[in-house]
């Protein structure tokens, strides 16, 4: 038990972009590399970049409880720009990361819940989707009068969308051009239309000539352990997930980052549903479009005349 909640408490902190650059072929494998055979959290290239250095600190804390440097039970303080460090030995025990004038909370399990400030803010993070925080792509904090902005071209987002419960990455309904042959459980390699990044998809379903998949990364050093067909340019229409922040309206126009973005890119698109399920917020977003634009303030300078 203790090891299945340490496990969880170091993949709640990898960047989820299942992009391979590690050697494994996603995050989940990754951490259970972790802390069944010693492999060093720094082996996530991606979580070496600064954004991340905080889930870095909170995922090398976890793997250290399983490995025996925790004892359960144990808390400690270090100093980190006239911050504390305090972190639990236990599944369940609650620390506190100062950084600034802020501070970052990070338990050893799933169910902990802490606070995370980057300047004059702080903001509650649970152990998952549903908690009360934001953390934007850049790693600072979002809270109250604080934004959250994507690392590309500094949109604010309106909320983080994570992976549906269960589920690998956020869910995308992709349009796909070429003239082959699917099936469902395939991998595709393709490149979404207006991203310059390549996409490779595992195919979850077809609905009337459209696929829904989970992106399941670039698969960079798997060697030929990946096999995929290749389908070129394809369109991103929807996109399903887990709302981490302001719930929206159905109907209304919103700006999100997808959890699992790699260049950490704000999208927009409109919500066509909304569900509350165990907990969270379940939204189906269409019309998806990387380019974003200031249409709420632009309703709201047109409002005034």
């Amino acid at each position: 038990m203790l090891e299945n909640n340490v496990l969880n408490s170091v993949l709640k902190e990898l960047p989820g972009f299942n992009c391979g650059a590690c050697g494994f072929a996603n995050c989940a494998l990754f951490a259970d590399a972790v802390i069944a055979r010693g492999i060093s959290v720094s082996d996530c290239p991606v979580l070496l970049q600064e954004r991340f250095s905080r889930n870095r600190v909170a995922a090398e804390r976890a793997a250290a409880v399983c490995s025996g440097s925790g004892d359960g039970s144990g808390g400690g303080s270090v100093g980190l720009g006239g911050g504390a460090v305090g972190a639990s030995g236990g599944p369940s025990g609650v620390g506190s990361v100062g950084s600034g004038d802020g501070a970052v909370g990070a338990s050893g399990g799933p169910s902990g819940d802490g606070a995370v400030g980057s300047g004059d803010g702080s903001v509650g993070g649970s152990g998952g989707p549903s908690g009360s925080g934001l953390i934007d792509a850049s790693g600072a904090a979002a809270s109250g009068s604080s934004e959250l902005i994507g690392l590309i071209d500094g949109a604010n987002a309106d909320f983080l969308l994570h992976p549906l419960p269960s589920e690998r990455s956020c869910r995308e309904t992709l349009v796909c051009f070429a003239g082959v042959k699917l099936e469902v459980g395939m991998v595709i390699r393709y490149r979404p239309l207006g991203c310059p990044i390549i996409h490779f998809g595992e195919i979850i379903s077809f609905d009337n000539g459209l696929i829904d998949i989970w992106v399941v990364g670039p698969c960079k050093h798997l060697g030929g352990e990946c096999d995929f067909v290749e389908v070129g340019i394809c369109m991103v229409l929807s996109f399903q997930g887990v709302i981490e922040g302001k719930a929206p309206l159905v109907g209304q126009t919103v700006k999100f980052l997808p959890a699992h973005c790699m260049m950490g890119k704000v999208h927009s698109g409109v919500v066509v549903s909304l569900e509350s399920r165990d907990g969270v917020l379940i939204t189906r977003l269409d019309c998806i479009d990387l380019k974003v634009w200031a249409h709420a303030a632009a309703i709201s300078a047109i409002s005034e005349f």
